[in-house]
């Protein structure tokens, strides 16, 4: 449903993780403010768990979310460009944490901060957080966030 939103010079075949870290670069590149959607159609085998490491090595990791729709073999790629967008999330978070660690007998070492992660469910739409969190006592390093802050 949401790739029907997406202009068609916005949709891609997905061929390897380079290929879509180019498409995000000249995206980047053309514009110069505001959210926009790339879609890439045809990813198998799970490609995007390299995505990650690959905009990490060219610097756009936190300048862009992946969305994965309800289809296995699509997703859809948020590019927010700016620091505003990373500052309203952390910001919010921030004020959150110190209303928490103001209570008697809580600390920050009481909350557990996940950052931006991507979390998964089979056969539902992935969701990737700006701002994850959740407390610090659950056990375990797969576990759901309590609050997901999403700008």
């Amino acid at each position: 449903m949401q790739a029907a939103l997406i202009p068609d010079q916005h949709k891609f075949k997905y061929q390897s993780t380079r290929e879509l870290t180019r498409a995000v670069e000249g995206a980047i590149d053309s514009r110069t403010e505001g959210q926009y959607f790339l879609y890439f159609h045809g990813v198998v085998d799970r490609g995007f768990d390299v995505v990650d490491p690959e905009l990490r090595r060219v610097q756009l990791r936190f300048t862009v979310r992946l969305i994965f729709e309800s289809e296995p073999d699509a997703a859809i790629v948020r590019i927010i460009p700016g620091p505003d967008h990373s500052r309203v999330g952390i910001n919010l978070y921030t004020t959150i944490v110190l209303k928490i660690t103001s209570i008697p007998g809580h600390s920050n070492k009481l909350i557990a901060g996940f950052g931006a992660t991507l979390l998964q469910v089979p056969g539902v739409r992935s969701e990737e957080g700006d701002q994850t969190f959740g407390p610090g006592t659950r056990l375990g390093s797969i576990v759901w966030p309590s609050v997901m802050i999403e700008n």
